[in-house]
């Protein structure tokens, strides 16, 4: 079994990362044509790594078990909604959350012209893809008189053509109708230039367990810092991240803790995660397969125990499409 605190600690090695981009660029791709002809076969891989054991779909144990067999072989509509970063907005209205919701410019059903996406752009803003995963279709524009455009737009037209549920091995992004969302630039209240913390509220049974806190995020090379707090932002001792800088608790930790409870009712697990500006929340999105290739490594087991409380007796599964093929 690989060690966690030796996987946290390769993965935030800035030199080791930079040295090694070209390498994993390569090794990207290859993971992507495997995972588009055989779905579940990495999923299976690191499940072995980490756990010991292969995935066991037919008496599932682990916290990755019941998502992944979610993912396969139960109705997921209500996933592929919620994680469209435009119809999200629409559940959160019906959950009486609407104040928490960004401010949005723009909600774009096709590609613009480049002329008229300059155009539409406020000086500060938001730019991103509904369909995607991860940081990888969001671009920050800060100054948008200093701000490559081009280089924008480029990248925002291979986001909006991604097929990223297939080349990841999660269908629930597969069928999200692209569009483009321009919105408000949330600024950091202490330092306007700075990235924005990033409160993800991991919650089994509807009921937050953990957060995890992003801060100081580089999209560019994907480093940040990395760190876990109870519900009363007390940072838990499991991991490296530890040794690093506390993170300041958000003024609004209550009402996230609460938001977090109320979004994530009647599911199983999903994480909720929010901005903090002005003291008050904002509203990011809703994900149900975060970090795909084992974002808590083995620490969801042997420290919180998350498969076994996370209860899916009431899910219909279709046993049928579990395919040998899918390994």
């Amino acid at each position: 079994m690989i060690s966690s605190r030796i996987l946290f600690s390769l993965k935030n090695n800035k030199l080791l990362n930079t040295l090694s981009e070209p390498a994993k660029a390569i090794v990207r791709k290859m993971i992507e044509r495997q995972t588009r002809r055989h779905p579940l076969r990495r999923a299976n891989l690191l499940h072995k790594s980490y756990y010991g054991t292969p995935l066991d779909l037919d008496t599932p144990k682990t916290l990755y078990d019941k998502i992944i067999l979610l993912e396969i072989g139960s109705d997921i509509s209500e996933w592929q909604r919620l994680t469209d970063k435009v119809s999200a907005r629409d559940f959160v209205k019906e959950r009486g959350m609407e104040h928490l919701l960004n401010k949005t410019y723009h909600v774009l059903d096709a590609m613009p012209t480049f002329e008229d996406f300059t155009a539409m752009l406020p000086d500060r803003c938001v730019v991103k893809t509904n369909n995607s995963g991860g940081s990888e279709a969001v671009h920050i524009i800060r100054d948008k008189a200093v701000t490559d455009l081009k280089k924008v737009y480029k990248r925002l037209q291979h986001n909006f053509n991604d097929d990223y549920g297939i080349r990841t091995g999660q269908p629930h992004y597969q069928g999200i109708k692209p569009k483009i969302i321009i919105e408000r630039l949330i600024e950091n209240d202490e330092n306007p230039e700075a990235p924005i913390n990033d409160y993800k509220f991991m919650c089994i049974n509807g009921e937050p367990q953990v957060i995890n806190v992003i801060a100081e995020r580089n999209i560019k090379t994907h480093q940040c810092l990395d760190q876990y707090y109870y519900l009363d932002f007390t940072r838990i001792d499991w991991e490296p991240q530890n040794h690093q800088r506390h993170i300041r608790k958000p003024d609004c930790l209550e009402e996230m803790v609460e938001a977090a409870r109320i979004l994530a009712k009647g599911f199983p697990f999903v994480r909720v995660d929010f901005y903090e500006s002005h003291g008050k929340p904002i509203f990011s999105e809703m994900t149900f397969t975060p970090g795909y290739d084992f974002f808590l490594c083995t620490v969801a087991e042997e420290k919180l125990h998350w498969g076994e409380i996370m209860d899916i007796s009431g899910v219909k599964i279709d046993r049928s499409k579990i395919s040998p093929d899918l390994y």
